[in-house]
């Protein structure tokens, strides 16, 4: 503002300047018109002074409106400068009075251990004071309803024996190992579960491959089903060839058989399964010819079981030469089992491996049994002779 009065009084007195030079100039004027300057008439010297005189007054008019501007800027100048003077003195006096403040705050800030930054904090949490008086208040409920109760409490167990803390404490920490072992458990339980999930997952995929799969090889699952005798006939083509070769082991061992036997046994392979869930094609079955009837060979007593055995191994040996050419079985050992057989069993066995050793074979027995030793004529006697051992001799 002191600045604008300024320019305004400057522009004044270059207006005033101007007035007096115009004066100036209208004098000497007029001091030449007085001093013998002739006009062509009176009445041109009238209207110049006229002229001139408006002229003046104008210029009279002018430099009292210059002054009184003048006057009135010096005026507003010195109030301004007043007022300029007064707001320094009151900026000077409420930056000390700031600065006594803020001592005065940092001083308290400092007593009770806050900082400017947290007192700043606790300013803007000026909004939630109400909320946060309305809590305290509500606390301030709850420690009371709480002392209440706990006085009626007092009451009530006053002159009443104090609990035993101890077990409780024992049951307490009983029950948080429970809680523990709980927890434990459930841990376990969500982690196999996820588990399971997984392998569900994964059995899921498994289960539609193989149906995919078994779409597109059913042939060769029904084949291969109907090979391994898991469905229709329970039998395998592993144990149908097996039964083929086992079929003509049968029929050579029932030749010897019949001759031990007198024609009551034969050796047959069974031809259905005990249940629906066995297989079938290796078992044997024997049947009696007295009777007409099939019957497991577990049925067979201890001779009739060894004359069976027997006839199995000489028609194993008679199928084996006769089916590879080339292979001789010149040599068979019977080791023990006739001591099971009646005495017309073991006559008939005889019978049967005398027969074998009078051709090209070669029979061994093994036998303590006595009546069997007279019909041998040819043996290795192995006798026990105490501390020394055992000693042989050979009898022809």
């Amino acid at each position: 503002m002191s600045e604008s009065l300024e320019a305004e009084i400057t522009i004044a007195s270059e207006e005033a300047v101007r007035a007096a030079d115009s004066v100036s100039s209208l004098r000497g004027k007029v001091e030449a018109a007085s001093s013998g300057l002739e006009f062509p008439s009176l009445s041109a010297l009238d209207a110049e002074v006229s002229m001139l005189a408006a002229s003046a007054d104008t210029i009279r008019s002018a430099i009292a409106e210059a002054e009184k501007r003048l006057s009135d800027a010096q005026s507003g100048k010195a109030s301004a400068e007043a007022l300029v003077a007064r707001a320094e003195d009151a900026f000077r006096a409420a930056s000390e009075d700031a600065e006594s403040r803020r001592t005065e705050l940092t001083e308290l800030l400092d007593s009770h251990g806050v900082t400017r930054q947290r007192a700043e904090e606790l300013l803007s949490m000026e909004g939630s004071v109400p909320k946060m008086q309305a809590r305290i208040d509500g606390h301030r409920e709850r420690v009371a309803s709480n002392r209440a109760r706990m006085d009626s409490l007092t009451s009530e167990i006053a002159g009443r024996p104090p609990a035993d803390t101890d077990s409780l404490r024992s049951g307490l920490e009983a029950i948080g190992a429970e809680c523990d072992e709980a927890s434990r458990r459930i841990s376990d339980i969500r982690t196999r579960i996820a588990l399971n999930e997984e392998n569900r997952s994964r059995l899921s995929r498994a289960v539609k491959r193989r149906s995919d799969l078994v779409g597109e090889c059913g042939d060769l699952v029904e084949l291969a089903r109907t090979a391994a005798g898991t469905q229709g006939v329970k039998q395998s083509f592993e144990a149908h060839v097996q039964a083929l070769y086992f079929s003509k082991v049968l029929s050579y061992a029932n030749r010897r058989l019949r001759r031990m036997t007198d024609g009551r046994y034969e050796l047959t392979v069974r031809e259905e399964a005990k249940d629906k869930r066995s297989h079938f094609g290796l078992d044997i079955d024997v049947l009696d010819n007295y009777t007409g009837r099939r019957r497991p060979s577990q049925t067979l007593s201890g001779g009739e079981s060894f004359l069976a055995a027997l006839s199995l191994a000489l028609g194993l040996s008679d199928a084996v030469q006769r089916m590879n050419g080339g292979v001789v079985i010149d040599t068979l050992f019977v080791d023990e089992g006739f001591g099971s057989l009646d005495p017309e069993a073991l006559k008939q066995a005889v019978s049967v491996l005398l027969q074998l050793s009078g051709g090209d074979c070669l029979i061994g027995i093994i036998s303590h049994v006595e009546a069997l030793k007279s019909q041998i004529d040819r043996k290795i006697v192995v006798s026990h002779s105490g501390a020394s051992g055992s000693a042989a001799r050979t009898e022809v």
